[in-house]
């Protein structure tokens, strides 16, 4: 997938893959929606709520401000269109959401 290029995988918007690069070079975040909800999957491209809300690049980014970029990204997104943001390595949200084997729909 090239950089700076999203990827609607079955063409009806229910699961887009999101290019968020900066943490890595090829960063990706998910948009998944459900008919309840659509999450955000930021994966790498956010790790603490606070950085998403105090707009706070990660120290071991490989390109601080792509990857400033893509946390605005996500934050405006999430805002804009009332996504359930999932940042998978604060403790807090991991709490929050299900796991396997309980599922969303």
């Amino acid at each position: 997938m090239p950089r700076g290029t999203d990827l609607d995988v079955f063409g009806d918007g229910s699961l887009i893959i999101l290019s968020t690069p900066g943490h890595t070079p090829g960063e990706v975040s998910l948009k998944v929606r459900l008919a309840s909800r659509t999450f955000l999957l930021t994966g790498d491209a956010v790790h603490l709520r606070a950085a998403l809300e105090n707009e706070w690049p990660f120290p071991l980014d490989v390109d601080t401000l792509s990857a400033v970029h893509s946390l605005l990204r996500i934050k405006r997104m999430a805002e804009a269109e009332d996504l359930s943001v999932w940042i998978n390595h604060d403790p807090d949200d991991w709490a929050q959401y299900q796991h396997a084997p309980y599922c969303y729909e």
